[in-house]
């Protein structure tokens, strides 16, 4: 199917995903998301760092806010939601 030829020049190895201009992009897109983390109210920032940054549980997290589980729950929710609409804000105005 292949000539020798050919199957030489196929790579063997992996595509790398660290070039520099890939993990600036990368870095660049995390410094948003955290911008934008901090800019949340204070209980909903706590929730997204206790839970997604530091990965404790619901119930921990709760306990820690002294909050329940599902207040919890309701927090998170709403600072997924903020945390979009203020992503798209800096998509839209170029930020």
């Amino acid at each position: 199917m292949f000539r020798s030829s050919e199957q030489e020049n196929v790579p063997n190895e992996p595509v790398d995903f660290n070039h520099p201009g890939v993990v600036l992009e990368q870095k660049e897109e995390v410094m948003k998301i955290f911008s934008c983390i901090n800019l949340l109210p204070d209980d909903q920032k706590t929730a997204v760092i206790l839970l997604k940054i530091e990965g404790n549980s619901q119930q921990e997290t709760a306990e820690i806010m002294n909050l329940s589980r599902k207040a919890v729950e309701s927090l998170f929710q709403r600072a997924k939601k903020n945390l979009i609409q203020k992503l798209n804000q800096q998509k839209e105005y170029g930020k």
